[in-house]
């Protein structure tokens, strides 16, 4: 992640006290989600500037850059379950009493 994706998650932030912990603003209660809706059905970014006027561009797009990467690491998971599925096929029979440890690139056996 460079430094300005890192700079504009920044802007986005999880709290089990806000919006029962679903992704905000920070600063706000605006969730990704409802930004990212107001997009899905035809807002443009000025017109949601022009209705939450503290708001920024750059806002807009720490909500745009933060559901990318949620879709991501959804496929990361769904690449990992895949690799787990088919160890647990090919190898099952091998693995009582071990369990799998799954890390962002490896995938491991431990007792």
């Amino acid at each position: 992640m460079n430094t300005n994706d890192a700079q504009l998650l920044e802007r986005i932030v999880i709290d089990p006290e806000i919006m029962a912990g679903r992704p905000v603003i920070k600063g706000t209660r605006l969730t990704v989600e409802y930004i990212l809706n107001l997009l899905g059905h035809g807002a443009t970014p000025e017109d949601i500037l022009s209705e939450y006027q503290e708001q920024t561009l750059e806002d807009i797009w720490a909500c745009l850059l933060f559901a990318a990467k949620a879709l991501e690491s959804n496929e990361l998971a769904k690449n990992k379950i895949a690799v787990l599925d088919t160890l647990l096929k090919d190898y099952g029979d091998r693995l009582s009493g071990n369990f799998v440890v799954v890390t962002d690139d490896k995938v491991r056996f431990a007792n």
